[in-house]
């Protein structure tokens, strides 16, 4: 994502070309701190000059603060983070504007600076240069009737890093070209009066395009990277540094980039041969092996269902052989107890 900064840059009328060119170079090349400034300017009910740190509660124009009033202070800091926080009012006629920008500067963690201005008008502004998310309100909850009133606190000063535009003399005349290419990058001119001899309006920049070995390459800027799916280019990026004066002056043709492998890239596809988790040598020859597990555990599966089912079968017969046995026995028990009764009665004849 990129986030659009502006800079306004005043030139006066009889300044040279190469001091404009230096002027607007200077200033796109800073980097600046966001401010905040309030949109009211509160003056002292004593005398009617505007308010300072100094200035106690009870001296705003207007306020009509009571003790025990507390005034809410939210916002978000440079990198977006929320912050809140009270600074609460004990004794208005001994607080000053100071007390409560001291407490501002609490609540931020000394991330931001605060001040008045010679007007009477609170400013915030952020410590730390660049691009900032910092936003801050002040909010009064009153019991004394009136109310103090910062206003909203508004950006004035916008927190920026340097901005990718350059200026030049070209024949005498201004210059601004984008410090990157392609059409992710560009500028916008607005002026209060033309006499730059640019034409307001939005200046983008634009993107290589062409075929790599005849397929269809992708465009950033001047590099063209082939596309994933092609076979051939996949991966394979190339800088483009002809200009449009160069392709009409020369034709389309500006030349053929021929590429070969060298030994790092052999080694790495040949390693990618080997390693590749899905199609390697070795995830083959892995799933080979496995393959060769898994059907001689379905052998040894299928063996011991055989030994178990066979095992049941000598099992019953074998119970069975015990019973037949044990009845034999009772019969030979029954027959020898016969034979004795035998024996006994002829004994007594």
């Amino acid at each position: 994502m990129f986030t659009e900064r502006s800079e306004a840059v005043t030139i006066s009328a009889g300044t040279t070309i190469d001091d404009i060119v230096t002027q607007i170079n200077t200033s796109l090349a800073s980097t600046v701190a966001e401010v905040r400034t309030g949109s009211v300017a509160n003056t002292q009910a004593s005398d009617g000059a505007a308010i300072t740190s100094s200035t106690t509660l009870d001296d705003i124009a207007g306020a009509n603060v009571a003790d025990g009033d507390t005034i809410n202070i939210n916002g978000t800091d440079h990198n977006g983070n929320r912050v809140s926080g009270t600074f609460t009012i004990s004794n208005r006629n001994t607080q000053t504007v100071g007390d409560l920008l001291a407490q501002v500067r609490s609540i931020f963690g000394g991330t931001v600076s605060t001040s008045v201005d010679s007007s009477g008008k609170f400013v915030i502004t952020d410590n730390k240069t660049g691009n900032s998310q910092m936003t801050i309100a002040l909010i009064e909850q009153n019991e004394g009737g009136g109310g103090l009133d910062f206003g909203s606190l508004d950006e004035t000063t916008q927190g920026r890093f340097a901005i990718g535009v350059t200026a030049s003399s070209d024949g005498g005349k201004l210059k601004l070209t984008a410090n990157s290419y392609g059409s992710k990058y560009g500028f916008t001119v607005s002026q209060s009066a033309n006499n730059t001899g640019i034409t307001d309006g939005t200046y983008e920049g634009v993107d290589v395009a062409g075929t790599v070995n005849g397929e269809t390459a992708t465009g950033d800027g001047q590099v063209l990277t082939g596309g994933s799916d092609n076979a051939n280019t996949d991966g394979l990026t190339v800088r483009v540094t002809v200009t449009a004066s160069q392709l009409t002056s020369q034709g389309a043709s500006q030349g053929t980039v021929t590429v070969t492998q060298g030994v790092g890239e052999q080694m790495r596809r040949s390693l990618k041969a080997m390693t590749d988790r899905f199609t390697g040598l070795v995830a083959t020859r892995k799933k080979a092996a496995q393959d060769t597990i898994d059907d001689l555990q379905k052998q040894i599966d299928s063996m011991e269902d055989r030994i178990g089912r066979s095992r049941q079968g000598l099992v019953r017969q074998f119970s069975a052989l015990e019973s037949t046995v044990a009845t034999f026995n009772s019969l030979g028990t029954f027959l020898g107890s016969q034979l004795a009764n035998l024996s006994a009665l002829g004994a007594r004849r």
